[in-house]
C-alpha cells in the first residue's frame, strides 16, 4: 500500500509541474551525462539484467510489502572513473535527488553486501559472478537519504553505483524501505 502511495505521489508531482507549465523529461535510453568539475563525459547504455538477477530480485521484492529493490545495467565503452560512473547516474532523472540530499559513502564490494536488506542480500553475490571478470577491482559507491513520505512515516531511500571498469559495466540497485 505505501509503495503505490509513493508511487501516486510521484506521479502528482509531475502532473502539477507540467500543469505549471513545467518541463518534464521523458527517461532516455541511452544517457550521455555531462559531469562536471573537471571529469570527461561517460556515455552509458542501459541494457537487460538477465533473467536470474531478475528472478533473484523479484523474490526479494515479494518478500515485504514496506521494501523494494530496482537493479539496472548500463554499459560503457573506454576506461572509467567511479567518480564518472557515479556522476553519469546521478545526472539521470530519476536519480536526481540523490545528488541532492543525504550522504555518500565509497564502500569496497564485499563491505556493500552490509548495506543490503536481508531479503537483497543474495543479489550481492549473483552481481559479482554475473558481471565481473573474476580479476577486475569492482568499485562502489552509495548514496542515502531519508525523508517524511506521510504523516508520521519515513522513507529510507540508497541508491548503490557499481562500477566493473574492465568488464565495462555500471550496476544501479536501489533499495527503499518504508515506515509501516
Amino acid at each position: 500500500m505505501m509503495r503505490h502511495v509513493m508511487k501516486t505521489l510521484s506521479l502528482v508531482s509531475v502532473a502539477v509541474l507540467a500543469a505549471c507549465g513545467g518541463g518534464v523529461e521523458t527517461p532516455r535510453e541511452e544517457t550521455a551525462a555531462q559531469v562536471g568539475q573537471g571529469l570527461a563525459e561517460l556515455a552509458l547504455s542501459e541494457s537487460s539484467i538477465t533473467s536470474a538477477l531478475q528472478s533473484t530480485l523479484d523474490t526479494g521484492n515479494a518478500k515485504y510489502r514496506w521494501t523494494e529493490g530496482s537493479l539496472r545495467r548500463f554499459d560503457f565503452s573506454g576506461p572509467a572513473t567511479l567518480a564518472q560512473a557515479d556522476a553519469a547516474v546521478l545526472a539521470l532523472q530519476e536519480h536526481e535527488a540523490y545528488a541532492s540530499f543525504g550522504s555518500t559513502q565509497t564502500l569496497s564490494y564485499a563491505d556493500w553486501k552490509n548495506t543490503l536488506y536481508s531479503e537483497f542480500q543474495p543479489l550481492h553475490s549473483r552481481i559479482l559472478s554475473t558481471y565481473g571478470n573474476g580479476t577486475e577491482t569492482v568499485q562502489v559507491v552509495t548514496h542515502d537519504y531519508e525523508q517524511l513520505v506521510a504523516a508520521g512515516s519515513t522513507g529510507w531511500f540508497r541508491l548503490t553505483v557499481i562500477l566493473f571498469p574492465q568488464s565495462h559495466k555500471v550496476i544501479v540497485f536501489e533499495q527503499t524501505g518504508y515506515e509501516v
